[in-house]
């Protein structure tokens, strides 16, 4: 299987974490010479904010807050993610970032710079009311009902927007996944579109 770039965007409580993860094991499984480089924008903010120093206490008091985050700090992060672990060859799956026109265009420079593949843009759609549902369902600290309307909302402002950008550039590939099935129905789903490339 030829080298793959996939950037997962939705809604949180859309299931990018999990289809991600099933993705992942796809690729392990099917093509077994090559590994997997998963980046996942919120749980390396959880990462950083982990560590020692001020800018990482900064963000560990707005993550609590249920904050987001700047665009600044989510690109330093996947170019630190890149800089460490990346080897050249990888499938790349990335979950959470690029989110913002100006991730978009830092995300640019990193394809060109890597020579990576264009990228496939799997939207996951869910409406409001069943992304609050589900995210009910867990049990992270820094979801509270205003937290995760605000998150939400972000969301429309800020990715929807970013979605548009990439249905714009000729270097994206976008494909629009119905996240409301079960879980094995999106998986079978994005199979289906990746090997149909």
């Amino acid at each position: 299987m030829n080298q793959q770039t996939i950037v997962f965007l939705g809604p949180q409580g859309s299931g990018k974490g999990t289809q991600l993860q099933l993705l992942k094991e796809f690729f392990e499984k099917s093509d077994p010479t090559r590994t997997v480089l998963h980046f996942e924008m919120g749980a390396t903010f959880r990462g950083f904010s982990g560590e020692e120093g001020y800018s990482q206490g900064l963000v560990k008091a707005t993550l609590a807050q249920g904050q987001i985050q700047p665009d600044f700090l989510a690109t330093a992060l996947f170019g630190r993610t890149m800089l460490e672990h990346f080897k050249g060859s990888e499938h790349l799956l990335m979950d959470g970032y690029p989110r913002t026109r100006l991730q978009a265009q830092d995300f640019n420079s990193a394809l060109s710079f890597y020579n990576l593949p264009a990228p496939l843009v799997l939207h996951l759609n869910l409406d409001e009311a069943a992304a609050l549902e589900r995210l009910h369902t867990r049990a992270r600290e820094d979801d509270t009902e205003e937290a995760l309307k605000q998150r939400l909302a972000w969301y429309q402002a800020q990715v929807v927007p970013t979605l548009d950008y990439f249905r714009a550039n000729p270097l994206y590939t976008v494909r629009e996944v119905n996240s409301a099935q079960s879980i094995e129905q999106v998986h079978a789903d994005i199979v289906n579109i990746i090997t149909a490339q």
